[in-house]
């Protein structure tokens, strides 16, 4: 299957093909759709593709060396999808159409995928181009919860500006999503969750270059992963009439968290790391123990590997004056303790019944 524009009119004024084309191409093109009615409309999709490529190319004809340009590339491309929807059901808009029943759910995958996009005006060119190997992700939503995860791998971006002396990369081994909400009201808990990974992010030595011209700080790569998961017990139905409004006010939230856990934590770069676990449970009948906040029960414990050396770095290229880094040297020695081996740093900060704050067994608060 393909498109390609054959003539544009601007102004009752046809374009010359230079100024103005695209195509898009479709490659093995397949898919089906199959549609049933009982108690509701029921759709189900499957789509596949080997190949769909796009291009676009616009020169504006009163503005010299003035043009843009779009192009890219998505390879093995799958995707199968469900719906149900009302029989009939007066149009209320989304929300009212999701509480009376309607719901869906996807999930697709895809092959390598490149993207590419550049413009010129008044003779000033900008680059940027981006490719992945792969990707993939699901998307499920109803009146009672929502859910969603992605994730792509092999990511590489490319930045090119006149204004900068040089070009500009970065590159991601993996990024990836994910996340769960309750909507709906209900006297229970529910559950929710939050993730997100970025795994190896890597940068050009001439971006490193632009705040560390000498190579004083280590340039491994970064990586930050973060799980959160917890329970939530909804006050007010999200599709009830005047929800939204609800949820914009901070003094009435209707919704009371109940527990939460920092399942993982980590960042790593620079020859440092730092990780955390822990968990709280929230006593929302005490309001006034924290101010307003459900009085918190729990502890996270957490472990800084080489955080000296990072600040001792930072000074030396200029990045952290001395009088700051001897502040933060001076929060690291009330909330930490040594650890095992050189330049480790364990804590355990903990909130008893009491409404004790402690770190390391310390009262703080």
């Amino acid at each position: 299957m393909g498109l390609k524009l054959r003539k544009l009119l601007l102004d009752g004024i046809e374009l010359p093909e230079t100024a103005a084309n695209s195509m898009l191409n479709v490659s093995m093109l397949q898919g089906s759709s199959m549609q049933s009615k009982s108690t509701l409309h029921q759709f189900s999709q499957v789509l596949s593709l080997d190949e769909v490529a796009y291009e676009i190319n616009i020169a504006v004809p009163d503005a010299p060396n003035t043009t843009t340009h779009f192009s890219g590339k998505l390879s093995n491309f799958s995707f199968t999808g469900n719906a149900l929807l009302p029989l009939s059901v007066p149009w209320t808009g989304p929300l009212g159409f999701i509480a009376a029943g309607a719901q869906g759910d996807g999930n697709w995958q895809s092959g390598a995928s490149q993207s590419a996009f550049s413009t010129v005006e008044n003779g000033k060119k900008i680059e940027y181009s981006t490719q992945t190997s792969a990707g993939s992700g699901t998307v499920a939503l109803n009146k009672d919860r929502f859910l969603y995860r992605g994730e792509s791998s092999g990511l590489e971006m490319f930045l090119l500006l006149d204004t900068l002396p040089f070009p500009t990369s970065v590159s991601l081994s993996k990024i990836a999503a994910d996340l769960l909400l309750p909507l709906a009201a209900s006297p229970q808990a529910e559950p929710f969750g939050f993730g997100i990974l970025l795994s190896n992010l890597m940068m050009s030595d001439m971006l490193w270059s632009l705040f560390d011209a000498n190579d004083i700080l280590p340039r491994d790569p970064l990586s930050v992963a973060l799980d959160i998961s917890g329970t939530l017990k909804i006050l007010s139905d999200l599709f009830s009439p005047g929800a939204l409004t609800e949820f914009s006010n901070p003094k009435h939230m209707p919704l009371e968290l109940e527990s939460l856990s920092v399942d993982r934590f980590e960042l790593s770069g620079a020859d440092t790391s730092l990780s955390a676990v822990g968990g709280f449970t929230f006593d929302n009948s005490d309001l006034e123990t924290f101010s307003g906040f459900p009085s918190p029960l729990g502890k996270i414990e957490a472990k800084l590997i080489g955080g000296h050396g990072l600040l001792d770095r930072l000074i030396t290229i200029g990045l952290l004056p001395k009088s700051e880094a001897m502040g933060v040297r001076m929060m690291m020695g009330m909330f930490t303790v040594p650890g095992v081996g050189d330049d480790v740093l364990d804590t355990v900060l903990e909130v008893t019944k009491k409404g004790q704050f402690l770190a390391n067994g310390q009262r703080v608060r």
